[in-house]
């Protein structure tokens, strides 16, 4: 008997700007470094099987081990993922699998030398030639396109029940709409699109904020690696509320600081501290400052001269070395 062909890969190409990719940067964005990791470890699932993996619970429970992540965190990346269309909607619904148009384009490349690879399931492709070998338990593939195309009837049948899940319907009035084909048999409602990823800077302009100001501050998170998620914009809008100040005077103060965020107590951390009328600061016996303390002369001491820290008379390093009174560290 023979020995099955092979179908998943030892490695595959990855795209040197996949991680300024807008689905991408909108994963990192909410989960971080964690989200990009669950990303990573899924592509190589995907791979190692072909084309695609079924997201089964075992699946996600090795990816969390692995990672050192949670299930939870697994199943959430991969729902926003398919949300933002990173992997197929349509055989993720139906089939609880992960694939794409543009990973099996990459798969078809990686695997063109292969005499025999099996397309039967799953295939979102329309422009590759997929013809039955009767000799051969797989499917041969030939990417030319001259050659007229044919496909496998599972995969026919594939694309048509895609396909037939949706379709655009003219109404006459300049608007179309997608709507079953089997309209009187469907009952479940059109899933509206995903919206677009979160922009940090339109955001601050829509609230209000300076450009220029807007501007001078996303240089200085970008070079501190601040990551613009829409968490991030909610906090700090919520912190500028708090103090209940101008909203563009909080932001040049923070562009000033050369702040990558803001909370509200960094403002009053940031004023210097009050001193006693007399510009004095009084410490008592045990190093304690006396914020309501009378000018020197006034003090009441109980039968204990004045230390006096700084430049020392004759007359202070007498009274110093006869016991500790009361400190006054003069700023002048």
């Amino acid at each position: 008997m023979a020995r099955p062909n092979k179908q998943g890969l030892d490695y595959f190409p990855l795209d040197v700007g996949i991680f300024e990719d807008d689905k991408i940067l909108a994963i990192s964005g909410e989960f971080s470094v964690k989200g990009e990791i669950i990303v990573l470890r899924l592509l190589c699932e995907i791979y190692r099987n072909g084309y695609f993996v079924e997201f089964s619970e075992l699946l996600k429970n090795k990816l969390a081990r692995l990672g050192g992540l949670s299930g939870g965190l697994v199943e959430e990346v991969v729902k926003k993922l398919v949300k933002y269309e990173f992997f197929d909607g349509f055989v993720f619904s139906e089939h609880n699998v992960l694939t794409s148009k543009h990973i099996q384009k990459v798969y078809l490349e990686a695997s063109k030398r292969r005499k025999d690879i099996d397309l039967s399931q799953y295939w979102l492709l329309e422009g590759v030639n997929v013809d039955i070998n009767p000799t051969s338990s797989g499917v041969n593939v030939n990417i030319n396109e001259q050659i007229k195309r044919k496909e496998s009837k599972l995969n026919i049948s594939f694309l048509e029940k895609k396909k037939q899940k949706s379709v655009c319907v003219d109404f006459g009035d300049g608007e179309k709409k997608e709507q079953p084909l089997n309209a009187e048999k469907e009952t479940s409602p059109r899933v509206a699109p995903p919206p677009p990823p979160f922009n940090f800077k339109k955001a601050m302009l829509a609230e209000g904020f300076a450009p220029e100001l807007v501007d001078e501050w996303l240089k200085i998170r970008k070079a501190k690696k601040a990551i613009n998620s829409e968490i991030a914009f909610k906090t700090f809008i919520e912190q500028v509320r708090k103090t209940g100040q101008d909203k563009n005077a909080i932001l040049e103060k923070v562009v000033q600081k050369q702040w990558k965020g803001f909370e509200a107590s960094w403002l009053q951390a940031d004023q210097s501290p009050q001193q006693t009328a007399n510009n004095q600061i009084i410490l008592d016996e045990n190093g304690n400052i006396i914020t309501n303390a009378e000018p020197y002369g006034q003090q009441s001491t109980v039968g204990k001269p004045p230390y006096f820290s700084g430049r020392q008379t004759l007359e202070n390093i007498r009274n110093n070395s006869q016991g500790w009174g009361t400190h006054t560290i003069s700023n002048g």
